[in-house]
């Protein structure tokens, strides 16, 4: 069984409203996209979710220290380790990942209103944006000419959304191979097609070994997902709020 445990934080106002459609997002199978299946395996699905709207978590000061907080937290109730054993590296380019305890891998991203982090037995990139107005000229000079053309075949309405749909993708796959924006965005494409994606990269070495999810979240975020097995088929989910025990503990 493959386990992917997914935790959400919060800063915004507004988690408690947007957690059942949070709930049926995740357990409507056809929302999953996960490309190149093999076998019939399940994946538990874990999401915690954290609403951070209290004034303490907005203190730049403090920020740090939360932030190490939550990456030990979300591994220590992965793998049942004791927050204090566990530690951390990193990666030829930056890339964080676990010394103690050994054969996990973790990965987390960050933006206005919310943290996520993913603990996996697989390397994983996660990647979470708020949907914003942006430069739509910014495919055309940075991504793959595939991409930029997705981009720009949607309605004037469509295009905005497609631009975080891949921008949240590349980011994710960036960060499993490790390199981050070390590698150029147009050296390998990520390409929607019916249901599942396509992962371009002549440098990789089984781009189509890897598990594709990407999602509109709370109307106003993108959370794409990229894991480097090609074995789940189902997803069991289960969603669980932090807010008390977490508050408690580190917070308040």
């Amino acid at each position: 069984m493959i386990t992917l445990k997914i935790w959400v934080t919060c800063r915004c106002n507004h988690l408690c409203k947007s957690m059942p459609e949070f709930t049926s997002w995740i357990l409507r199978c056809s929302c999953i996209y996960i490309i190149y299946l093999m076998g019939c395996v399940s994946m538990d699905v874990t999401i915690y979710v954290l609403n951070t709207s209290n004034a303490e978590y907005q203190h730049k000061q403090y920020q740090r220290w939360y932030s190490q907080q939550f990456k030990h937290f979300c591994i220590a109730q992965h793998t049942g380790c004791n927050m204090k054993d566990i530690t951390l590296h990193r990666g030829e380019y930056g890339k964080p990942l676990i010394t103690t305890p050994s054969q996990y891998y973790f990965n987390t991203s960050h933006t206005s209103g919310y943290s996520v982090c993913i603990v996996s037995d697989y390397n994983v990139g996660v990647d979470i944006e708020k949907i914003a107005p942006i430069d739509l000229s910014i495919p055309d000079k940075y991504f793959a000419v595939e991409e930029a053309h997705y981009i720009r075949a949607g309605r004037i309405e469509q295009q905005l959304l497609r631009f975080y749909e891949l921008w949240t993708l590349k980011e994710c796959y960036l960060k499993l191979i490790g390199t981050g924006l070390y590698k150029s965005l147009d050296s390998f494409a990520i390409v929607p097609g019916h249901n599942n994606y396509s992962i371009k990269d002549d440098m990789a070495t089984r781009p189509d070994q890897l598990s594709v999810f990407s999602r509109q979240f709370n109307r106003d975020y993108r959370l794409s997902i990229i894991m480097d097995t090609a074995t789940a088929s189902t997803l069991n989910v289960e969603i669980t709020n932090i807010t008390p025990t977490f508050n408690k503990d580190f917070i308040l």
